[in-house]
C-alpha cells in the first residue's frame, strides 16, 4: 500500500494528488522532489484508550507497565512492574507494619498513597505514550522506537 508522505492517507496507484490533503505525492511537505513517486509511510497507531486502560486495570491486579509494553517502551514497562512492585511491598510491610507498631493512621494512609499515585501516573504515561508514538509516525513514517 502507497500512503501520502503529507498527511498518511491510502493513495491508489496513479493519484497524481492526495485526496485528503491536496499533496502531490512526488513533492514532500516542502514542495521539493525527494523521490521521483509516491513515499510508503508506516501506518502503525497505538490506541491511546487502549493503553490507558491496559494500565487502569491491569494496574489493580498488581501488574504495572503494560500499556508502556502496549506502545511500545518494553524495557520502561518492566521498570514501571518492578517499581509497582516495590510500592505495593513498602505499603504492606512499612506501611501497616508501622501503622500497627505506632497505631497510627497518618503512616497507613502515608503509605496507601504512593502505590496509589503511582498507579494513576503509570496509566496516564502509557495514555500519553500512544499519543507520543502516533505523533511521531504520522510525522516521519517510521516508528519512533
Amino acid at each position: 500500500m502507497v500512503y501520502c508522505s503529507n498527511c498518511g492517507n491510502e493513495l491508489k496507484e496513479g493519484d497524481k494528488f492526495c485526496s485528503s490533503c491536496g499533496e502531490s505525492p512526488a513533492l514532500g511537505s516542502t514542495g521539493s522532489n525527494k523521490r521521483s513517486g509516491p513515499q510508503i509511510v508506516v501506518n502503525v497507531q497505538k490506541n491511546p484508550g487502549v493503553a490507558a486502560v491496559l494500565g487502569i486495570l491491569l494496574g489493580l491486579v498488581g501488574i504495572f507497565g503494560i500499556g508502556q509494553i502496549y506502545a511500545g517502551r518494553f524495557l520502561r514497562g518492566l521498570l514501571f512492574l518492578f517499581l509497582g512492585w516495590v510500592f505495593i511491598a513498602i505499603l504492606f510491610f512499612v506501611g501497616i507494619s508501622a501503622a500497627v507498631v505506632t497505631d497510627s493512621f497518618f503512616i497507613l494512609s502515608l503509605a496507601f498513597l504512593l502505590p496509589l499515585l503511582f498507579y494513576i501516573w503509570q496509566a496516564y504515561d502509557a495514555y500519553k505514550l500512544s499519543k507520543k508514538f502516533n505523533k511521531i509516525t504520522l510525522e516521519t513514517g517510521r516508528t519512533p522506537w
